[in-house]
């Protein structure tokens, strides 16, 4: 692959982002709910704990991501840099974690803006693991293909 291309790539994708971000998140969607709370449209708003339901709900959608990252892993356990299903675990947890923000993005941010290093790692240890223990247990759960067997099936990774 051409790094040029890759880096106009992750600079264009990162700064269009970015500029939503900033501009719809940071400006028109924070003035937005500030106005609804002070008109008090979220005084009814649920607060913890939550009832069962809102649990069941939460647990159910959380099924999503989690699809999302077993079918990544399908598609590139085999063209992972390793020969034995640990390795291969350790560089998905490794690319889940340089996707998910949270994982070292946030933990910097928290500390630029005058976060205590103590509380921003406390706050941060949640994904530090989750996202290696879903990982590992994806990968162990579903193995590289070696050949034999229907997970090898071409129509399973693709």
């Amino acid at each position: 692959m051409n790094a040029t291309r890759i880096f106009l790539a992750t600079a264009t994708a990162a700064g269009a982002g970015f500029a939503f971000h900033v501009l719809y998140g940071r400006v028109f969607a924070q003035d937005y709910m500030a106005a609804a709370a002070e008109s008090g449209r979220m005084n009814e708003m649920l607060q913890e704990p939550y009832p069962t339901y809102v649990v069941i709900i939460a647990a159910l959608t959380a099924l999503l991501p989690t699809l999302g990252k077993v079918l990544v892993w399908l598609l590139i356990r085999d063209k992972l840099p390793s020969l034995t299903t640990f390795g291969k675990a350790i560089c998905f947890t490794g690319l889940m974690m340089l996707i998910d923000g949270d994982v070292l993005r946030m933990p910097v941010m928290n500390l630029l803006v005058g976060m205590p290093l103590d509380v921003s790692a406390v706050y941060s240890a949640e994904k530090w693991v989750i996202v290696p223990t879903m990982c590992f247990l994806i990968a162990f759960i579903l193995p590289p293909t070696r050949g034999d067997g229907p997970l090898s099936s071409p129509e399973m990774v693709r």
